[in-house]
């Protein structure tokens, strides 16, 4: 009877997580073997979790030497779309924070899924601090909604 040593489903997402933030962190590239030995693993394991990571858009690797993968041109176009649309209604706020409320509200509706649920928990949490004024709120509201959008598409959207 032959029994294979398996590697535990969260030790391997730990150990993804860590890959991907080590590989962030060196965006000019990381050698496979320092790789392996900062995470305690084989070379071989390093390039069965980075093809892992190909496959999810975050990483490449090419003769012996891993980086992280930069978000397409189309996501950054996205993002900076948006933020640009934010920077927009926080200037109708200055003039108008009731129709900038309005634009944000119109704003967050037309967002993809999982950005608009983290916007709507942060909007919500600001309108209910009753100690903020109007404006200062919206401002509030649109930082948090620009961190966000960075955020996320640092993350390419998962």
């Amino acid at each position: 009877m032959l029994f294979v040593a398996t590697m535990s489903n969260g030790k391997k997402t730990k150990n993804l997580d860590k890959l991907d933030r080590l590989l962030r962190q060196n965006p000019h590239g990381v050698r496979i073997t320092d790789l392996a030995g900062k995470l305690g693993i084989s070379r071989s394991t390093v390039y069965d979790y980075l093809n892992t990571l190909d496959l999810r858009g975050k990483a490449y690797y090419e003769r012996g030497i891993a980086y992280p993968k930069r978000p397409s041109a189309k996501t950054e176009s996205k993002s900076n779309e948006y933020i640009k649309e934010l920077k927009e209604i926080g200037n109708v706020a200055i003039l108008s924070p009731d129709l900038a409320w309005h634009k944000l509200s119109f704003f967050t509706a037309c967002l993809p899924e999982p950005l608009k649920s983290k916007v709507r928990l942060v909007t919500k949490r600001v309108a209910e601090d009753k100690s903020y004024s109007d404006r200062l709120a919206l401002k509030i509201t649109i930082d948090a909604i620009s961190t966000i959008i960075y955020q996320s598409f640092d993350e390419n959207l998962e």
